[in-house]
């Protein structure tokens, strides 16, 4: 149902708007919210992890496996993202 109401949007001209990507201030700002608790640290390794991968969708980030993520250096780290929606 809800693509019949996409494609009728789109025949009358209605196109769905983008979201717009968070920038790195209002990355930081996020960061700076998150304390040492567990849930902080996740929350912090969350956001990083989703600015760092280009953005990903919070489908594609709650699905992200560690087989998919591989070391390149000391600090660095290479993620395999087999399908995107984009």
């Amino acid at each position: 149902m809800l693509s019949r109401v996409a494609r009728a949007a789109v025949k009358r001209g209605e196109r769905p708007r983008k979201k717009t990507a968070i920038t790195l201030a209002e990355l930081e700002a996020m960061l700076a919210t998150c304390d040492d608790s567990l849930e902080g640290l996740r929350d912090r390794a969350l956001l990083s992890f989703g600015f760092a991968s280009g953005e990903r969708r919070r489908s594609e980030i709650a699905a992200a496996d560690l087989r998919d993520l591989r070391r390149i250096g000391p600090q660095g780290f290479i993620y395999r993202l087999e399908y995107s929606k984009t």
